[in-house]
């Protein structure tokens, strides 16, 4: 059996903090679940 899912690329994001509001940039990382994240432009 196949997946129909297209492979895609997460190159940076922010994760923000919700007890401070702190963004923290990303690199290189999958967002783990239940984070608050920006992929921003």
């Amino acid at each position: 059996m196949t997946g129909e899912g297209l492979p895609y690329v997460i190159d940076h994001y922010s994760v923000m903090d919700p007890k401070t509001g702190v963004r923290s940039p990303r690199t290189g990382q999958l967002p783990l679940n239940g984070m608050i994240i920006d992929f921003g432009t």
